[in-house]
């Protein structure tokens, strides 16, 4: 099978669209996910513009929801970073905000959107807006793949004429004169290509509104084009669609519209022809989904007519030369049948395994829940023979029971070690398995900002004086209402890491208010070996540590800054952000509220 056809009927193959949703606002993250993820969208979510970009650019989808406005990169800059990249300029961006000046819509669109959705999100809209604009990209891509399978059958079309006609002009003039008949149909299929080529390039589709109960109709100007009609011409009620529909066919689709809208029986989709204002029939593809209120009764429906004149016209030739076809090419195309039935069936048994798979990943999501929350009620279990092991192995080496050689003390010291790093190890899984079973406790007290930043640096002082590295602390007195132990343990494991990888220079601990807002920054800075950017993304995940020259002589889990991010953002609620240049240093910033009641 050619990969024309192949793309082609992938394009109408049962699956999945992903949509990315760009926003700084939890609550708006969590409620676009429940309404996209219960239509059966997939949904990735992203807290700020820089995020969503690299999302995007390592894995394209199909559809992005972008707020306008959000700290640090706007929703229009992300929009126009991209368009300007090859990989991500044809996926539709939709924006999300409360556009209430028209300038403001005007510069949404500028920047490169397709559509906006006002907050508070309606879910019925926001489904409707989103299936309508996939329709759009699918049939995109359907008209691409139908180009593609046009070509490749005019290729072939021309290389099979061209050998017949080679054996004809040895057979006489009568042969030569058919031959001539089937190079000009040749060439008037090469120039309905190139038009629906160029058809396929603006689209063609056109969307519509029906407010059902004051029966207002709006059609966007594509629609009104494929009609053939102007907007001062038109009633704008369904009356005048449905004059507007080919005498032939208007019965049938008045009725299938009516079906429609006395039950949600999902989606809707007919093809049937319009009587232009200039006397030419067009056919036309159409599909929609009914909005019904509480009680079952219909509310609005959305929908996208497409003109599909060109193609209708264009098969109809298609069928037309293929009855002048010698038996060769009838042959040629019950293999080619053949073909796709069996690739039909293949993307059967895809679904089929593709429902498997999501069962089995069901399964383990419920497995790896029961798994932390094991780990979680077995803290006591884990930690209760370490501490054990470490506290005899001070008292030993400390010779409270008798005097040690040498050798005694190094292997006690290493027992010491070893234990110690074990039980760290063993507090951040433990920690990391309360934070995703749901069962970590959240304390919040009122304490100075100063005093858990003046701890900090205490505890690390013997530490950063033993390397030479100058660890300074301009922070401000300032109360906070958070857990204490939680924000406390989040600076230690970023200082650790700035003194495990700062060979010389200086450390800075600093504390201050957010310009603007009831958040408080607080951020770790160093001179040490620095982060290339390709690292910055593998920075948070669990048990990965990045190759550096000082990865051999520096222990380590690879859980310290995952469980942090984990205690911001779950915890604390806030954020946290790094920046780094190789060989120049790394600054780490946590960003959380004043008051956690806030």
């Amino acid at each position: 099978m050619s990969a024309a056809q192949e793309g082609r009927m992938n394009a109408g193959a049962a699956y999945q669209d992903e949509i990315l949703v760009v926003d700084d606002t939890t609550g708006s993250l969590k409620l676009l996910e429940e309404i996209l993820a219960a239509a059966g969208y997939l949904v990735r979510l992203s807290s700020d513009g820089e995020l969503a970009l690299r999302s995007a650019n390592i894995q394209p989808p199909a559809l992005v929801l972008l707020d306008i406005r959000m700290p640090g990169m706007d929703g229009y800059e992300v929009c126009r970073r991209l368009k300007e990249d090859d990989k991500t300029r044809s996926i539709p961006v939709i924006f999300l905000s409360i556009l209430e000046d028209d300038r403001e819509k005007v510069k949404a669109f500028e920047a490169g959107g397709v559509d906006y959705i006002n907050k508070p999100f309606r879910p019925a809209e926001v489904l409707a807006r989103v299936k309508t604009h996939l329709a759009l990209r699918h049939a995109l891509l359907d008209l691409e793949a139908r180009n593609a399978e046009l070509e490749e059958a005019s290729a072939t079309l021309e290389d099979k004429v061209s050998e017949r006609s080679a054996e004809l002009e040895q057979s006489n003039r009568k042969l030569r004169e058919q031959i001539e008949v089937h190079l000009q149909m040749l060439e008037v299929l090469r120039e309905n290509k190139a038009r629906l080529s160029e058809a396929q390039r603006i689209a063609k589709i056109g969307n519509w509104e029906w407010d059902v109960p004051t029966n207002k109709l709006w059609w966007s100007d594509e629609t009104f084009r494929i009609f053939g009609m102007k907007p001062g011409e038109f009633g704008a009620d369904f009356e005048s669609f449905i004059n507007a529909v080919h005498p032939d066919d208007r019965e049938r689709v008045q009725t299938s519209i009516k079906d429609t809208l006395q039950s949600d029986s999902g989606g809707w989709q007919i093809d049937y022809r319009i009587a232009a204002a200039d006397g030419a029939i067009h056919f036309v593809h159409e599909e929609a989904e009914t909005v019904f209120d509480c009680n079952g009764r219909p509310l609005k429906r959305f929908g996208t007519v497409q003109d599909i004149t060109a193609r209708q016209r264009a098969n109809e030739e298609i069928c037309s030369l293929n009855e002048g076809l010698e038996l060769r090419v009838k042959e040629r195309t019950a293999e080619l049948d053949e073909s796709q039935r069996a690739l039909m069936n293949i993307v059967g048994d895809l679904n089929l395994q593709t429902a498997e798979l999501e069962d089995a990943n069901s399964k383990l999501q419920e497995l790896d829940r029961m798994k932390s929350m094991f780990i979680a009620s077995m803290s006591h279990e884990l930690r209760t023979p370490l501490n054990s092991i470490i506290g005899f192995s001070r008292i030993v080496l400390a010779e409270w029971i008798g005097p040690l050689n040498g050798e005694q003390k190094e292997n006690l010291s290493t027992v010491l070690r070893s234990g110690s790093h074990l039980l760290s190890l063993v507090n951040d899984v433990i920690d990391v398995s309360k934070i995703e079973a749901g069962m970590i406790e959240v304390i919040a007290d009122d304490f100075d900002v100063f005093d858990v930043v003046a701890e900090v640096a205490e505890s690390f002082e013997n530490d950063v004086g033993v390397k030479g590295v100058t660890l300074t602390v301009p922070a401000l007195h300032y109360p906070l209402h958070t857990d204490r132990t939680r924000l406390l343990q989040c600076l230690l494991n970023l200082v650790s890491n700035a003194v495990k990888y700062t060979e010389k220079g200086t450390i800075t601990v600093s504390a201050k208010l957010a310009e603007g807002s009831c958040m408080m920054e607080l951020s770790v800075a160093d001179t040490g070996i620095g982060i290339a950017e390709d690292d910055l993304g593998k920075l948070f995940i669990p048990f990965v540590r990045l190759d550096s020259p000082l990865r051999t002589t520096v222990p380590g889990t690879g859980l310290g800054l995952y469980l942090t991010r984990k205690l911001v953002r779950e915890v604390l609620r806030g954020d946290i952000t790094v920046t780094s240049i190789p060989c120049v240093g790394s600054t780490f910033v946590l960003t959380v509220p004043v008051s956690l009641q806030q």
